[in-house]
């Protein structure tokens, strides 16, 4: 009888046979009505292997399923495949976040406190209002267009199957039991990909708005990426079933990684002050370990929080003051790019290693001993913490150490004005000994205990994943490793390698250098435990490419080498769904401003619904204007768009609510020689113009374009009328008068010395003479007698005549803009020729205020890298 009481006796891993495989019980249960009305507390004990559900559930209330075993399922891969389109995503969080802000106006009412069961008339809906909600939410996201009117029907009716469940058919009337609408609309984590949900108590609530409650539910659903899955009888005992198979697969799969084993009475006293309960939950779409730091709660887990960074200080300034450094990803990005730009004439190969279990690994008494090596030549270590708001409102957290108080201190400092945190609050420096520093490292890691129910485990070896000091013992592991077996490859000139946590980065001229280097983990047996994972490592050569820690590395050829980060680079596009919404209702859909079928790279710009209060009147909106096969935001390697603008102004205390751009035409590069300035472009973004100043009731705007987007920009803001291929159009007013600043970069204002020849535009249309880019002939009696881009002209030219297009802005009576701007590189590739067409430099607007001449940027360079410039113009009225 002993031995059934605790079972723990009977099995050493009872932490891990907690969880059965529960599959056949839960395919004989069939929940009815009258199950629903049983008490589930007493009729889980009735059950041995059924009462895991009661522990795991230790509220008497959680009779449905709950949100841990929503997002448990949904990130099963098994069950439904990866959504297409991130601008999906998008809207999602924008409509969420709408919908958090103004939580209040959807009536709740509060129960007695016991939370007897109600049935709410004021909740019966239909079926086909429910149906007819969902198509809206469809047409929100515009679903369709992403995953297909199949998948959308499929969402469709696996929401209205989930509604409807066993106890709302027939009566068609919403019975509050801890439903998963409910509980999902008033749940704050269902935003948050968190855990299953708060610990505290939380009173009943009952949603009398049954849509506002489906809606909710429907973007949490959508957060987590649902596209197909197949709705069975008992939806949600098939979820707590999938829930509970994954857990206990990465329980055992923890229990083999760390060594795991069961203490005795003895070391449960020795290490009693570090044992806390060790917890599962969803981070990052999988189910992972979320480690205790001593048991601590409220107050004290802050503190702890606090300590374990003082502790990661202390071990990153040793790591640095020894010349072992950590690298960021674009620290290491810069390191190969570099070494890439070095050896473009040669051919170059690149590797991707990756450590198998590498924080598993870690050998405590190699780690120790490596530690105490770095401890060694000091003594007192002071660090230092600060924390506050910065000019976004955006909260900071700094750490620095050093070997004095005032050291700490200054770095701090350094801290706060990079970030530009005004108001923050430094706590007193501390000093920490180095032997105090090693006993802290082998008491909290090498000595690690925790508790699962009322079973106290140890880890053996390695560094739990997870834990707050696992990312800096790993790097210190790696590094020893790396001066034992690759002392003479680091200094080879023909190699450069970086590594981000256990991934490695490979890039060299030899490829055997890289094959040597590896051998030792390839084999395996060395002292340090680590292998190769061979499944994941990879291989570039010649025009391949590589993806490396979420970077996707290009390498077209020797001449053109390109890094474009796919997931590390922020995605600042579409439209924000407040904007787009905006634009929907007031006339503007039709344009298709977001041009979705670039994804995220077709526009960028507008409010969130949080941001609504905090935006800033003071600055103007900026919009801005790519030039041809172009995009709004990085498309390709060709079509850089604004990103690097945007990014620098988002810096500079912008938001996104004063940045605004849109695409015109698409980035097929083949294409560029068949555009001009045509009725439907201009009038298009003529519309864009009046719209960003509708919905920020800005008075002023400023404009920043490039290329053929300076002439279009110029024809915006000047009006009238256009003839061209697509008739002839009435562009509207002029608004010189609405326009601060316009700033034109690498335009061709006076046309292209490139479409002499071309005949008029017979060849190439956008060289024609009516809206192209056609720079005039009339100065000299032949076409092509290569006197376009002389400078200084070797006669006067005078009466010539160019693209009328481009003679109607230019011999405008009145300025574009109260400031107008200019700037070009000698060096462009598109241009060419110093700039000059017919001896005056092309890319000069006329009634420019000032103009910026670079020596040897290319035609998309003079974009990209001009972003300080650019808002130095924007904000100062100046050439920097």
């Amino acid at each position: 009888m002993a031995t059934e009481k605790n079972p723990e006796n009977r099995n050493p891993n009872h932490w891990v046979s907690r969880v059965p495989s529960l599959l056949p019980l839960y395919k004989n249960i069939v929940v009815d009505e009258k199950m629903k009305r049983t008490n589930w507390n007493r009729l889980l004990r009735k059950h041995p292997k059924l009462n895991i559900i009661r522990l795991i559930f230790k509220n008497k209330r959680r009779k449905e399923l709950t949100y841990r075993h929503m997002a448990a399922f949904l990130v099963s891969t098994t069950f439904f495949a990866d959504i297409l389109g991130t601008s999906v995503m998008e809207h999602v969080n924008e409509l969420a976040k709408c919908l958090m802000s103004s939580r209040k106006i959807y009536e709740l009412r509060q129960l007695k406190p016991r939370g007897k069961l109600e049935t709410l008339k004021d909740c019966s809906v239909s079926e086909e209002e429910l149906t007819r909600l969902i198509i809206k939410i469809h047409e929100i996201f515009r679903l369709e267009s992403h995953i297909g009117p199949s998948n959308c029907a499929l969402i469709a009716e696996w929401a209205l199957e989930v509604v409807f469940c066993r106890s709302l058919k027939g009566k068609m009337q919403f019975k509050y039991s801890e439903s998963k609408i409910s509980r999902a609309f008033r749940n704050k984590k269902v935003l948050g990909n968190g855990t299953a949900g708060s610990k505290r108590h939380i009173q009943a609530m009952v949603v009398n708005n049954l849509v506002a409650a489906l809606c909710w539910w429907t973007l949490a659903a959508l957060r987590q990426c649902i596209i197909t899955i197949p709705v069975v009888r008992n939806t949600e005992i098939y979820w707590r079933h999938n829930y509970l198979t994954m857990l206990t697969k990465e329980m055992k799969e923890f229990r083999l990684r760390y060594g795991v084993r069961r203490l005795t009475n003895m070391e449960k006293q020795a290490g009693s002050h570090l044992i806390g309960s060790l917890k599962f939950g969803v981070i990052r779409h999988k189910l992972r370990p979320v480690f205790p730091r001593k048991g601590a709660k409220g107050r004290q887990k802050f503190d702890m929080f606090i300590h374990y960074k003082h502790v990661n200080a202390m071990i990153k300034w040793i790591t640095e003051q020894n010349g072992s450094c950590t690298q960021t990803i674009h620290e290491s990005l810069k390191k190969i790019y570099n070494f890439l730009l070095e050896n473009k004439n040669k051919k170059v190969y690149l590797f991707t290693a990756d450590i198998t279990k590498c924080f598993s690994a870690l050998n405590h008494q190699i780690l120790s001993s490596s530690i105490e090596n770095l401890l060694a030549r000091t003594h007192d270590i002071h660090s230092v913490h600060g924390f506050g708001r910065g000019e976004r409102k955006r909260f900071h957290f700094f750490c620095c150490a050093s070997k004095t108080a005032n050291d700490a201190k200054r770095q701090l400092q350094e801290k706060m004005d990079k970030k530009k945190v005004m108001i923050f609050d430094a706590k007193p420096v501390k000093r920490c000994s180095t032997e105090h520093l090693l006993e802290e490292l082998r008491s909290t890691v090498f000595s690690y205990y925790f508790k699962r129910g009322k079973t106290f485990f140890k880890v053996t070896r390695g560094v739990p994943q997870g834990h707050p000091l696992s990312s800096n013992l790993a790097h210190i592991y790696l590094t020893e490793f790396e001066k034992e077996y690759w002392r003479r490859e680091r200094r080879d000139k023909r190699l450069v390698y970086c590594r981000y946590e256990d991934d490695y980065l490979f890039c060299t001229t030899e490829p055997r250098l890289v094959q040597k280097m590896l051998e030792p983990l390839y084999v395996g047996g060395n002292p340090y435990n680590l292998t190769v994972n061979k499944e994941k490592s990879q291989r570039a050569e010649g025009d391949e490419k590589l993806v490396w820690c979420g970077v996707r590395i290009d390498l077209k050829n020797t001449h053109t080498i390109s890094l474009t980060l796919s997931t590390d680079v922020p995605q600042y596009g579409p439209l924000s769904a407040h904007f787009d919404t905006w634009l929907d209702r007031n006339g503007y859909g039709k344009y298709d401003y977001s041009r979705l079928d670039l994804g995220t790279a077709g526009s960028f710009g507008g409010m969130s619904a949080k941001g609504l209060e905090f935006f800033d009147t003071t600055k103007d909106p900026v919009i801005f204007f790519h030039g041809n096969s172009d995009a709004a935001l990085t498309a390709n390697n060709f079509s850089t768009g604004w990103t690097t603008t945007v990014q620098y102004f988002l810096g500079q205390g912008y938001t996104l609510a004063h940045l605004y751009g849109t695409s015109w035409g698409d980035t097929n590069t083949t294409a560029a020689v068949e555009r001009d300035h045509d009725c439907v472009t201009v009038y298009r973004l003529r519309k864009f113009v009046e719209a960003v100043m509708e919905y920020t009731g800005a008075k002023q705007v400023n404009i920043i374009s490039h290329s053929m987007g300076v002439t279009l920009a110029r024809k915006v803001i000047l009006g009238g009328y256009i003839t061209a291929d697509d008739g002839t159009c009435n562009i509207g007013k002029p608004l010189a008068s609405k326009v601060r600043v316009i700033l034109g970069i690498a335009g061709a204002n006076f046309g292209l010395c490139a479409c002499v020849g071309h005949w008029l535009g017979v060849t190439w249309p956008t060289c024609n003479d009516d809206n192209g880019l056609w720079p005039g002939e009339t100065c000299y009696p032949t076409r092509m007698d290569g006197q376009c881009a002389t400078f200084p002209l070797p006669s006067p030219c005078n009466g010539l005549t160019y693209s009328k297009f481009l003679m109607d802005l230019n011999t405008a009576r009145s300025k574009p803009a109260q400031h107008i701007f200019s700037m070009w590189s000698m060096g462009d590739d598109l241009i060419g020729d110093g700039n000059m067409v017919w001896g005056r430099p092309t890319s000069e607007i006329p009634y420019s205020d000032g103009n910026k001449v670079y020596a040897n940027y290319s035609h998309m360079e003079t974009k990209l890298n001009t972003a300080a410039d650019q808002f130095h113009i924007i904000t100062q009225l100046s050439i920097p």
